[in-house]
């Protein structure tokens, strides 16, 4: 199979300014992280479409850490019938399966959007259930102990009159953590001090009235499987994006066209977003992308693993990278 040559990181540029301009994001997002994303195809994964995929059961979900031996370690659902079970692998740098898919939550057999995190005790993996954000803890990765109180429940004075889907977990460089959900097709987000919370709700848009949320959905747009990323840019200042699946409906010629993309919204203070005006990764290089996660390789590279279409009656885990000329290895 013909590899080409790994990609040197490449200080990019967003118009005149540098990597992380201390521009608004009202008026642009740093460009390293923005998109549009480029799904691998088949030279660069051994022919296949999908990073990981399973031949009895969908591959869904996906989230993941890259550690400092540059293997990837992955959780996710494996959803057979009724059954979705969370699994945990191991991927190199060339997204090469290392560790088969074993379940991590014994007796869990309906959790939904893991999330994988750490800290300075273990490891930490949230997780939605019965319309709720559950978390269970780990000293070595390998089997999680189910915390018995959730981090969060559906509040509808806060805006969340559905239960809590597509929960992710990520540690701000600062120390503080931070939870995106989804609840009524908007995307939500909370903090708190401490891994283990009590998280607090955010506003987006204090001058409005009620709590507003970090991605908005409607009739027509809606938003799910949000993932959540923090990070000191360049210049110093802290970032945080969220990604999400967006599903928009529209009316064309009398009939209901439906489009599906994986959106980003970016924000200086973690309360005011900003969406990005173009998405992170279209309908056009994958009809259904869903629940994308995303790894930071470098400074200038990124990977996002997301559910999409393997070709068979089953769905997997396919990747995409940032820049688009980007390349595997992904890390080194």
């Amino acid at each position: 199979m013909n590899r080409m040559t790994p990609l040197v990181p490449l200080i990019l540029a967003l118009g005149c300014g540098t990597l992380e301009q201390d521009a608004p994001i009202t008026t642009g997002l740093p460009n390293n992280r923005t998109g549009p994303f480029r799904v691998l195809d088949l030279d660069e994964l051994e022919g296949q479409r999908c990073a990981l995929s399973a031949q009895d059961a969908s591959l869904e979900e996906p989230d993941g850490i890259i550690r400092e031996s540059g293997e990837i370690t992955l959780v996710m659902v494996r959803a057979q019938g009724e059954l979705r079970e969370i699994v945990r692998a191991t991927l190199d740098g060339r997204l090469a399966l290392r560790e088969t898919p074993t379940p991590v939550l014994p007796g869990v057999t309906d959790g939904r959007s893991p999330s994988l995190a750490r800290d300075g005790r273990g490891w930490l993996l949230a997780y939605t259930r019965e319309g709720r954000v559950e978390v269970a803890f780990s000293d070595d990765g390998l089997r999680f102990t189910r915390r018995p109180v959730p981090l969060l429940s559906a509040d509808p004075r806060a805006g969340e009159h559905n239960g809590l889907r597509g929960a992710s977990l990520t540690q701000a460089p600062d120390g503080t953590w931070w939870l995106a959900y989804e609840s009524a097709g908007s995307v939500w987000i909370a903090r708190a001090d401490a891994s283990e919370g009590p998280f607090t709700r955010v506003d987006a848009d204090a001058e409005r009235p009620g709590r507003q949320p970090v991605m908005e959905g409607s009739p027509s747009r809606q938003h799910t499987n949000p993932v959540v990323r923090v990070e000191r840019t360049g210049t110093g200042r802290t970032i945080w994006r969220v990604y999400a699946s967006t599903r928009r409906e529209r009316v064309e010629d009398g009939a209901v066209a439906r489009t599906q993309e994986l959106s980003l919204a970016a924000s200086w203070d973690g309360a005011r977003f900003t969406t990005a005006t173009t998405p992170a990764l279209s309908g056009r290089a994958e009809p259904t992308p869903d629940a994308p996660s995303l790894l930071f390789a470098d400074a200038t590279r990124s990977l996002m693993l997301f559910t999409g279409g393997c070709g068979s009656a089953f769905r997997g885990v396919r990747a995409a990278v940032f820049p688009a000329e980007a390349t595997l290895p992904i890390t080194r």
